[in-house]
């Protein structure tokens, strides 16, 4: 955790593994479609290994989504990387059926104690979103009801670049026109934080093993106890 700041005003979010996540993996996910459809459990693992493939080799290429049709064609392709390896012989609506009911923004859920928390938060704090992830990410805040939380959601489809690059914790800085010595920043993976440290927010490391998020209330009643002992 970075330095404590008792003048913070604003918090940012990491989005996928700290507000909400999916109960099953993809690979789960599309596993349990495809056996339904009766296709052999072999063919399916093999299946899936092609459409990693793919996928690695289409980020090698440095190829960007920056929309929602640029995540479809991707997904398009990958789903049909999948089933070519299964059968040469799959119908169109298969491949949408796919896409349409193992995509990761219909499959994401809430942690139990999120919306209480920005509930709480939001009437003392402006909060903001920082999440790597594709344009559809965008579209989780609607389903989950919670985007009126929020007075900045920036996501690295759209701005261009990704964390741990501190040109994405720039971009929400002056999304919201803060300065980072004024902002904490909250994420599941360590490295994205080290760099909110290096920009003087206070970041925050939440390892859901040991903890949920009620870590933030706790860390700012924190400072707020500590200001008090200052004065």
């Amino acid at each position: 955790m970075g330095k404590l700041n008792s003048n913070i005003k604003t918090i940012f979010f990491d989005a996928g593994g700290v507000l909400f996540d999916t109960e099953i993996s993809r690979n789960e996910r599309i596993r349990k479609l495809l056996t339904a459809k009766g296709f052999d459990d072999i063919l399916i693992e093999n299946g899936l290994n092609k459409g990693e493939e793919f996928s690695k080799e289409y980020l090698r290429n440095g190829k960007w989504l920056t929309t929602w049709s640029d995540e479809e064609t991707y997904w398009d392709q990958y789903y049909e990387a999948i089933l070519k390896e299964i059968t040469h012989d799959f119908s169109y609506s298969l491949k949408k059926q796919l896409l349409y009911h193992t995509h990761y923004a219909i499959h994401c859920k809430l942690f139990s104690e999120v919306r209480n928390l920005l509930d709480d938060l939001s009437r003392t704090y402006k909060l903001g979103v920082i999440s790597n992830a594709l344009p559809s990410m965008d579209w989780v805040f609607d389903t989950l009801d919670i985007r009126k939380y929020f007075d900045s959601i920036v996501i690295s489809a759209f701005a261009g670049v990704s964390k741990p690059d501190e040109e994405i914790y720039k971009i929400a800085l002056n999304s919201l026109n803060a300065d980072a010595e004024e902002c904490a920043f909250i994420d599941d993976k360590i490295k994205n934080v080290e760099t909110a440290d290096r920009l003087d927010f206070l970041g925050i490391h939440l390892d859901r093993k040991v903890a949920n998020l009620n870590i933030v209330q706790q860390i700012l009643n924190e400072i707020s106890l500590q200001s008090q002992k200052c004065i």
